[in-house]
Protein backbone atom coordinates (compact mmCIF):
# COMPACT_ATOMS: atom_id res chain seq x y z
CA UNK A 1 0.00 0.00 0.00
CA UNK A 2 2.89 2.51 0.69
CA UNK A 3 4.17 1.72 -2.70
CA UNK A 4 1.10 2.76 -4.26
CA UNK A 5 0.70 5.70 -2.11
CA UNK A 6 4.66 6.68 -2.92
CA UNK A 7 3.98 5.72 -7.25
CA UNK A 8 0.98 7.72 -7.14
CA UNK A 9 2.46 10.93 -5.44
CA UNK A 10 5.49 10.90 -7.74
CA UNK A 11 2.91 10.29 -10.73
CA UNK A 12 1.03 13.37 -9.54
CA UNK A 13 4.39 15.45 -9.16
CA UNK A 14 5.19 14.65 -12.43
CA UNK A 15 2.48 15.42 -14.15
CA UNK A 16 2.12 19.15 -12.56
CA UNK A 17 5.35 19.73 -14.31
CA UNK A 18 4.60 17.64 -17.52
CA UNK A 19 3.56 20.93 -19.06
CA UNK A 20 6.42 22.83 -18.00
CA UNK A 21 9.16 23.94 -20.48
CA UNK A 22 12.71 25.27 -20.20
CA UNK A 23 14.71 26.06 -22.99
CA UNK A 24 16.70 29.05 -24.49
CA UNK A 25 15.34 31.14 -27.13
CA UNK A 26 17.52 30.04 -30.70
CA UNK A 27 15.08 31.88 -33.12
CA UNK A 28 12.34 34.46 -33.97
CA UNK A 29 9.79 33.40 -36.45
CA UNK A 30 7.83 36.23 -35.64
CA UNK A 31 5.87 38.73 -33.41
CA UNK A 32 4.31 35.57 -32.21
CA UNK A 33 6.39 32.07 -32.91
CA UNK A 34 9.63 30.83 -31.85
CA UNK A 35 12.21 28.66 -31.73
CA UNK A 36 13.59 27.11 -28.71
CA UNK A 37 16.36 24.39 -27.63
CA UNK A 38 15.92 22.01 -24.45
CA UNK A 39 18.70 20.82 -22.21
CA UNK A 40 18.49 17.66 -24.14
CA UNK A 41 19.35 19.76 -27.27
CA UNK A 42 15.80 18.82 -28.74
CA UNK A 43 14.10 21.97 -30.71
CA UNK A 44 10.60 22.98 -30.26
CA UNK A 45 8.98 25.34 -32.15
CA UNK A 46 6.63 27.26 -29.82
CA UNK A 47 3.26 29.51 -30.48
CA UNK A 48 2.97 32.55 -28.25
CA UNK A 49 -0.51 31.40 -26.67
CA UNK A 50 -4.04 33.66 -26.63
CA UNK A 51 -2.12 36.57 -28.62
CA UNK A 52 -1.89 36.96 -32.50
CA UNK A 53 0.84 39.43 -33.72
CA UNK A 54 0.76 41.06 -37.19
CA UNK A 55 1.80 39.15 -40.27
CA UNK A 56 5.60 39.52 -41.84
CA UNK A 57 4.27 41.60 -44.75
CA UNK A 58 1.50 43.66 -42.38
CA UNK A 59 2.24 46.66 -40.82
CA UNK A 60 3.76 46.61 -37.42
CA UNK A 61 4.71 42.68 -38.25
CA UNK A 62 8.53 43.89 -38.70
CA UNK A 63 8.71 45.61 -35.27
CA UNK A 64 6.96 42.50 -33.20
CA UNK A 65 9.31 40.29 -34.57
CA UNK A 66 12.11 42.37 -33.30
CA UNK A 67 10.11 43.58 -30.07
CA UNK A 68 10.02 39.63 -29.27
CA UNK A 69 13.36 39.04 -30.48
CA UNK A 70 14.47 41.80 -27.59
CA UNK A 71 12.57 40.38 -25.30
CA UNK A 72 13.71 37.20 -25.24
CA UNK A 73 16.35 36.22 -27.78
CA UNK A 74 19.18 33.61 -26.75
CA UNK A 75 17.50 33.64 -22.82
CA UNK A 76 16.28 30.65 -21.02
CA UNK A 77 12.59 31.09 -20.94
CA UNK A 78 9.76 29.31 -18.98
CA UNK A 79 7.05 27.93 -21.03
CA UNK A 80 3.90 26.76 -19.72
CA UNK A 81 2.51 24.53 -22.60
CA UNK A 82 -1.34 24.81 -23.34
CA UNK A 83 -1.52 21.78 -26.26
CA UNK A 84 -0.47 21.70 -30.02
CA UNK A 85 -1.98 23.79 -32.74
CA UNK A 86 -3.03 22.17 -36.28
CA UNK A 87 0.80 23.12 -37.30
CA UNK A 88 2.17 21.01 -34.63
CA UNK A 89 3.93 24.04 -32.95
CA UNK A 90 3.58 24.16 -28.78
CA UNK A 91 0.81 26.49 -27.57
CA UNK A 92 2.54 28.23 -24.78
CA UNK A 93 2.90 31.19 -22.49
CA UNK A 94 5.99 32.21 -22.26
CA UNK A 95 8.25 34.00 -19.29
CA UNK A 96 11.48 34.99 -18.85
CA UNK A 97 13.22 35.80 -15.36
CA UNK A 98 14.79 39.41 -15.08
CA UNK A 99 16.69 41.19 -12.63
CA UNK A 100 15.23 44.24 -11.26
CA UNK A 101 17.46 47.24 -10.59
CA UNK A 102 15.99 47.95 -7.25
CA UNK A 103 16.50 45.91 -4.17
CA UNK A 104 13.46 43.70 -2.61
CA UNK A 105 14.73 44.98 1.05
CA UNK A 106 16.06 47.84 2.21
CA UNK A 107 18.73 45.47 3.78
CA UNK A 108 18.84 42.65 0.66
CA UNK A 109 22.44 43.15 -1.18
CA UNK A 110 20.73 41.00 -4.47
CA UNK A 111 18.14 42.61 -6.90
CA UNK A 112 14.66 41.13 -6.89
CA UNK A 113 13.88 38.73 -9.67
CA UNK A 114 10.85 38.53 -11.24
CA UNK A 115 9.15 36.56 -14.44
CA UNK A 116 7.96 38.59 -17.18
CA UNK A 117 4.87 37.42 -19.16
CA UNK A 118 6.25 37.61 -22.47
CA UNK A 119 2.44 37.31 -24.32
CA UNK A 120 1.26 39.86 -22.00
CA UNK A 121 4.14 42.09 -22.70
CA UNK A 122 4.01 42.35 -26.49
CA UNK A 123 0.14 43.22 -25.33
CA UNK A 124 1.34 45.88 -23.40
CA UNK A 125 4.13 47.31 -26.42
CA UNK A 126 1.02 47.23 -28.75
CA UNK A 127 3.15 44.57 -31.06
CA UNK A 128 0.19 42.22 -30.80
CA UNK A 129 -3.64 41.66 -30.51
CA UNK A 130 -5.08 39.88 -27.79
CA UNK A 131 -5.92 36.73 -29.18
CA UNK A 132 -10.18 36.83 -28.39
CA UNK A 133 -10.99 33.20 -30.23
CA UNK A 134 -8.79 31.72 -27.86
CA UNK A 135 -9.61 30.80 -24.08
CA UNK A 136 -11.21 34.04 -22.30
CA UNK A 137 -7.97 36.16 -20.09
CA UNK A 138 -9.07 39.20 -18.94
CA UNK A 139 -5.76 40.29 -18.28
CA UNK A 140 -4.37 40.38 -21.50
CA UNK A 141 -8.13 41.97 -22.80
CA UNK A 142 -7.45 44.97 -20.58
CA UNK A 143 -4.04 44.94 -21.41
CA UNK A 144 -5.45 45.29 -25.04
CA UNK A 145 -7.69 48.61 -24.50
CA UNK A 146 -4.97 49.69 -22.67
CA UNK A 147 -2.52 49.49 -25.51
CA UNK A 148 -5.41 50.65 -27.85
CA UNK A 149 -6.43 54.02 -25.91
CA UNK A 150 -3.17 54.52 -25.02
CA UNK A 151 -2.00 54.37 -28.78
CA UNK A 152 0.98 51.84 -28.18
CA UNK A 153 2.20 50.41 -30.74
CA UNK A 154 0.15 49.05 -33.54
CA UNK A 155 -2.58 50.90 -31.85
CA UNK A 156 -0.73 54.26 -33.39
CA UNK A 157 -1.68 53.06 -37.16
CA UNK A 158 -5.08 55.22 -37.76
CA UNK A 159 -6.96 51.61 -39.39
CA UNK A 160 -4.82 48.65 -37.99
CA UNK A 161 -5.91 45.33 -39.32
CA UNK A 162 -6.07 41.85 -36.81
CA UNK A 163 -3.51 39.15 -38.37
CA UNK A 164 -6.65 37.38 -38.45
CA UNK A 165 -8.77 39.63 -40.80
CA UNK A 166 -5.61 40.01 -42.85
CA UNK A 167 -5.15 36.50 -43.41
CA UNK A 168 -8.53 36.35 -44.60
CA UNK A 169 -8.11 38.75 -47.14
CA UNK A 170 -4.49 37.56 -48.51
CA UNK A 171 -6.56 33.80 -48.97
CA UNK A 172 -9.62 35.05 -50.67
CA UNK A 173 -7.27 37.03 -52.66
CA UNK A 174 -5.50 34.10 -53.80
CA UNK A 175 -8.69 32.20 -55.51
Amino acid sequence: MEKLILITALLTCNLSFANDIYCKVVGITDGDTIKCLTDNKKQIKVRLYQIDAPEKKQAFGNKSKQALSDLIFNKHVEIKARGQDKYKRTLGTVFVTELSIFYCKAKQEKPCESKIDVNLKMINQGMAWYYPFAKKNEQYKQAEEQAKKNKVGLWADKAPVAPWEFRKKKTAIKY
